[in-house]
């Protein structure tokens, strides 16, 4: 059995049922509790005392999937082999990263007979280090948890005490870490929340381990918005979860049991559930997705987090990629926008539907687009010679954005 516990309660238990198939059943405390804490924008929708949520085969249930890294990616065999189980097995891989997940869950293996009353910590301790590299985290790319002292990084960390997620070069395009922190730099100066981050020699974090080598130098440090200096965690979700869909259904949208996994959809979460304030800056992230060019902002690369416990908010930006420079026959949404999906077909007409659908105010909407849009240009004239790209790479970002209706606003 797999208790789950957030901020400290006791939230609910996993169970394997007739061999293979995980159920999920709340905590009757939890559930009585008059201002519980939120653990996923679904199930507020549900009636938790009669909810029987599971799945199919040997997966688990969809939220809970969601927490371990994609199956088949580099992370999640490494993390396996170390956890000495087989990655194939969703439920013991989860048990050995459970107290190393991303945001404030906690999942911990626990007895029938002993009742699991074993409470994890509020607060997160030092990891020996023969715990290391433990840390969970959704994605393909290799990435790990470190920790900062004065400007050096430290690893091995788990999510105990990582405060930086360190992402390694990518063994299949060039200067992925270099390009990912252009990009951040170039989205600060549009005017979207970005985390703290920096480049630096891989080499130069401690402790990488010695089976570990990479062709290309640098890596990415990006700040985690989910650990506060504090120790105590910050809960997160993607819309994979959101929408209850499976990691390998992220770039799967339109409706399934009345969910609208679009970006239509996103918005009008955005709009009920975290206010007016994230909305705006929700579009100024997807026109910034479209003046880019990237395919890569799927369901689990939007995430709302709980800074309190009963109330959402959309993250800072993250995994901010212009995906037309490494693969330039791919120039489409990762998602649709109403019935769009190519760059080339966002329209700003769509943003005012987008607005309205969501119920919120269409000339702020349409304001924040036209200033994005305004200070995007801005920033790549002045910023573009100095980006890490190479020329023909910004050659492919210049040609993108010339036959775009969004960047020019031609499209009223």
């Amino acid at each position: 059995m797999l208790r789950v516990w957030l901020h400290g309660t006791h939230v609910g238990d996993l169970r394997l049922r007739s061999g293979s198939r995980w159920e999920f059943r709340f905590d009757e405390g939890y559930l009585s509790l008059p201002r519980r804490p939120v653990l996923g924008r679904w199930f507020e929708d549900q009636n938790l005392g009669e909810l029987s949520y599971s799945a199919t085969q040997s997966y688990l249930p969809p939220f809970f999937q969601n927490y371990l890294p994609e199956v088949g990616s580099w992370l999640r065999e490494q993390l396996a082999t170390r956890a000495g189980v087989d990655p194939k097995r969703n439920g013991p891989l989860l048990a050995a990263l459970g107290e190393d997940l991303p945001g404030a869950i906690v999942i911990k293996e626990v007895s029938d007979l002993d009742g699991g009353s074993d409470e994890p910590p509020a607060v997160d301790r030092p990891v020996p280090r023969a715990d290391a590299l433990r840390f969970s985290l959704a994605g393909m790319q290799p990435k790990y948890s470190v920790t900062k002292e004065g400007s050096r990084y430290t690893l091995p960390v788990t999510g105990r005490g990582g405060r930086w997620i360190a992402k390694l070069p990518d063994p299949h395009h060039a200067g992925v870490p270099e390009h990912e922190s252009g990009m951040l730099t170039l989205a600060r100066r549009v005017g979207i929340d970005v985390p703290e981050h920096e480049c630096v020699p891989w080499r130069d974090i401690d402790n990488i381990p010695t089976s570990l080598a990479f062709a290309e130098p640098m890596a990415l440090l990006v700040r985690r918005y989910d650990r506060p200096d504090d120790g105590t965690r910050i809960h997160q979700e993607d819309f994979a979860q959101v929408f209850d869909r499976q990691p390998g259904d992220k770039y799967n949208d339109g409706e399934q049991n009345g969910l609208d996994a679009t970006f239509r959809g996103i918005g009008r979460v955005i709009a009920a559930v975290c206010g007016p304030d994230d909305f705006v800056e929700y579009v100024r992230r997807l026109a910034f997705m479209v003046l880019i060019g990237n395919h890569d902002a799927h369901l689990k690369n939007w995430s709302l987090y709980y800074p309190a416990p009963l109330r959402a908010r959309l993250t800072p930006a993250y995994d901010l990629i212009s995906t037309i420079v490494y693969v330039p026959d791919q120039p489409k949404l990762a998602l649709n926008l109403f019935k769009r999906r190519r760059f080339d077909e966002v329209l700003r007409g769509d943003f005012e539907r987008l607005a309205e659908k969501s119920h919120v105010d269409v000339a702020r909407t349409l304001s924040t687009v036209d200033e994005t849009v305004a200070r995007f240009h801005e920033a790549w004239r002045d910023d573009a010679a100095h980006l890490p790209l190479s020329m023909e790479q910004r050659h492919r970002l210049d040609r993108h954005l010339a036959a775009l209706p969004l960047g020019g606003l031609s499209a009223r």
